[in-house]
């Protein structure tokens, strides 16, 4: 018997063998490319106003998941316009520090006016980025450098840690941690951008605080935001590919009156 590895089959099974190393060198979560994301996605404030963006988990089906983004991007362009919101938040404090100890919140509009705009909106342009299906949804085609495609910035916009000032508005930011379905991350973070909103607007604060023998000085405190929005926009939204946390810039005019 000659030796082995000198037939076709020996070929086969080291060309089998390369492809799974070479699967092998590449680190764990990482691509030889990087998503591309709509530019209206990430600086979706350059739109300007009649545009909405919708998330949805990506389909096998590409239809389905246009529909179910599309319906998310009418119900957000409703919220744009008018939304109640309502937040309750709950901590302790004790001679160890503060507790948070959970949080409530509602947010409600005006459902006839979600499935009335469903009607008149178009899909505008639509991608898919890992596992989640995005839509851009208006009347009329965007701004064509809104559509080109790019990479997330690694490095974190300022915005992140600082939000932006100016005068008759309130800018509030968002996040939100890595999720298995990405459009979760998502729409938590920029729910938490409203909810910020709702407390810098409607915020009230009540304690309590009591005595226990041998145990000091013991606090409990309640937060409630109520709170009704116009005109929120969503300006930006950034990912720290890093540490995986979501995060949303979203602003509303504020007279202060």
């Amino acid at each position: 018997m000659g030796p082995r590895g000198s037939g076709p089959l020996s070929c086969l099974w080291g060309g089998v063998l390369a492809l799974i190393l070479g699967c092998a060198s590449v680190p764990e979560g990482k691509s030889e490319r990087s998503p591309q994301y709509p530019l209206w996605f990430l600086e979706q404030g350059k739109l300007g106003s009649g545009y909405g963006v919708g998330y949805s988990q990506a389909y096998a089906r590409r239809d389905t998941a246009v529909a179910q983004a599309l319906r998310d991007a009418a119900w957000r362009i409703v919220c744009s316009r008018r939304v109640y919101v309502e937040a309750e938040q709950g901590f302790t404090e004790d001679a160890l520090g503060k507790h948070f100890h959970g949080e409530r919140y509602r947010i409600a509009v005006d459902t006839t006016q979600v499935e009335a705009l469903l009607k008149e909106l178009k899909t505008l342009d639509f991608a898919e980025v890992g596992n989640m299906a995005i839509v851009l949804a208006g009347k009329e085609p965007p701004p064509s450098v809104c559509t080109a495609r790019t990479e997330m910035p690694s490095s974190a916009p300022g915005w992140t840690t600082t939000p932006p000032r100016k005068s008759g508005w309130i800018y509030a930011v968002g996040m939100a941690p890595r999720y298995f379905y990405l459009y979760n991350s998502w729409k938590h973070a920029e729910r938490e951008a409203y909810l910020e909103l709702a407390r810098v607007v409607g915020l009230q604060v009540w304690n309590l605080r009591k005595a226990r023998r041998g145990w000091g000085l013991e606090g409990v405190q309640v937060t409630e935001s109520r709170a009704v929005l116009s005109g929120v926009e969503v300006i930006a939204r950034w990912k720290d590919t890093v540490k995986g946390v979501f995060y949303v810039l979203v602003r509303m005019p504020f007279s202060g009156g």
